[in-house]
């Protein structure tokens, strides 16, 4: 059972002469972390971004969250319609599976089970 209580963050901030870059970690870092991670016992990979969609109409921007297969199912995160990624994928491999939110799915395909 997931305890939010036992939930930690994990952000990396680095000091420039001229600015400090609070949150920004690579990708190439994340990964790093991930496989040589000796101090939690489940961890996934976030990251936040917006999107501009220009294949669909008006061209929305929206909030995007780019995430690891296991955000799912250590979130325990409910599905309407599909799955999350699989778990079997390696973190090395390029996945271009996408799961978009009910409120997307409602406003943008008008809940279309063929999307």
């Amino acid at each position: 059972m997931f305890d939010e209580t036992r939930m930690v963050v994990v952000e990396q901030s680095l000091t420039y002469a001229d600015y400090d870059a609070v949150g920004f970690q690579s990708y190439q870092s994340i990964v790093h972390w991930l496989k040589h991670n000796q101090s939690f016992e489940q961890a996934f990979m976030i990251n936040a971004a917006e999107q501009v969609f220009d294949n669909l109409d008006g061209q929305p921007k929206e909030d995007v969250l780019y995430v690891g297969a296991e955000y799912f199912s250590l979130l325990n995160t409910p599905f309407v319609l599909g799955q999350g990624f699989s778990l079997a994928k390696s973190i090395d491999e390029l996945d271009s599976s996408v799961v978009i939110s009910e409120r997307f799915w409602q406003a943008h395909f008008n809940r279309d089970p063929n999307v």
